[in-house]
């Protein structure tokens, strides 16, 4: 599981998350081994972190790959929208 900490510091460097702090992050119960999900308190968006050791994908091209696919899938509107990766 990543620490709050460190998933705030990470989403700081995004633009709009400058303020952002571990204590606005809310995570949710694991419900696969994929990736985990936290909330941001007062946004209307969700984190979705992986867990790419779970996978025969390279830890250095999963993001991509999960940028790729919500790129692809967005049209269909079964996906959220992404907004950074």
């Amino acid at each position: 599981m990543i620490d709050p900490t460190a998933l705030a510091a990470a989403l700081r460097a995004l633009p709009g998350f400058a303020t952002l702090q571990p204590a606005d992050l809310q995570r949710y119960a694991t419900k696969g081994i994929a990736h985990d999900h936290w909330r941001i308190a007062g946004r209307d968006l969700l984190v979705r972190v992986p867990n790419a050791g779970q996978f025969a994908i390279p830890p250095e091209a999963y993001i991509p790959y999960q940028q790729a696919s919500f790129t692809r899938a967005q049209p269909s509107g079964h996906v959220p929208r992404l907004i950074a990766a």
